[in-house]
């Protein structure tokens, strides 16, 4: 593709069978700052979700000091959102989590392009 070594990790519970594509430099140093291994989809049975893990696990990484959710978001970890920021994707693929396929944005930009994609102006 474009130089970058990437690493393909199998997830679990209900994203069995399925894996996520991370840059080999991300998956390491998440690595070496305590990242857990098992990671899973989170979302509704409708449709594919985020890979996430257990905010127990990840706590001391998340910045997100307000969220009452239980799961923490490997994109957010990797781009190092902070509670007021939306991460999305630009391919739209949830389980691609290479740097160029993340964007992060502020909630308001976030909205804005949520509503563009619906209505086709993007």
């Amino acid at each position: 593709m474009d130089g970058v070594e990437l690493v393909r990790v199998p997830l679990f519970g209900r994203g069995h069978g399925h894996s996520m594509t991370v840059e080999a430099a991300d998956w390491d140093l998440g690595q070496s700052k305590g990242w857990p291994e098992c990671w899973i989809l989170g979302g509704g049975p409708d449709r594919l979700g985020y890979v996430v893990s257990s905010r127990k696990a990840v706590s001391h990484l998340a910045k997100q000091p307000r969220s009452r959710t239980q799961l923490v978001a490997l994109g957010r970890l990797i781009t190092e959102a902070v509670w007021r920021e939306v991460v999305t994707y630009r391919n739209g693929n949830t389980l691609d989590l290479r740097r160029s396929n993340l964007c992060k944005l502020d909630r308001g930009a976030a909205l804005q392009k949520r509503n563009d994609l619906r209505e086709g102006r993007a």
